[in-house]
């Protein structure tokens, strides 16, 4: 008898979304974030493990030293999915030892405060005291000032130490 029946469907092959690469800085610290971005919208943000995390938006922040890869998937209206990557460092904060010296000096009088890790800079947070590059404080009016010492490492993290000062009145 030899006879074929033929029975053909057509069906659509359809193309992954075009997506375009991630764009933003390569690394982060510790506690600080960044905003990734990419040009093709709708697309969601994901990172694959615990060293940072990624919002809705690609603003990154570092949670742990490490390495991370960041995804960004789009999917179109055909249930197609493209996703884009990008490798990204998370940096260590730099350690930094704590501030010793004197906690008080009357005012219009010096004390020396010292830090052994190098390249700090001093500051402190009202005008109770001055300080200068080398650690001397000044107390110039009764009351209390918090001293900052900031160390800035070569991937331009930063991590400041504090320490609350009294600066005595003159007695009267």
């Amino acid at each position: 008898n030899n006879c074929t029946t033929t029975v053909t469907s057509n069906k659509t092959i359809n193309a992954l979304p075009t997506v375009a690469a991630i764009t933003g800085l390569n690394a982060v610290c510790v506690g600080s974030n960044i905003t990734l971005a990419n040009a093709t919208a709708g697309g969601v943000w994901s990172v694959n493990n615990a060293n940072a995390t990624i919002n809705g938006s690609g603003v990154l922040t570092g949670s742990t030293a490490g390495t991370i890869t960041v995804s960004y998937a789009v999917t179109d209206v055909n249930n197609c999915t493209t996703i884009v990557t990008s490798n990204k460092t998370i940096n260590a904060l730099p350690t930094v030892a704590a501030i010793t010296g004197l906690n008080a000096v009357c005012v219009g009088s010096n004390i020396t405060l010292a830090n052994v890790t190098n390249g700090g800079v001093w500051s402190v947070n009202n005008a109770n005291a001055t300080i200068n590059g080398s650690g001397v404080l000044t107390g110039t009016t009764a009351g209390t000032t918090t001293v900052s010492y900031a160390v800035t490492d070569v991937n331009n993290c930063t991590t400041t130490v504090t320490s609350n000062k009294t600066i005595n009145a003159l007695p009267t």
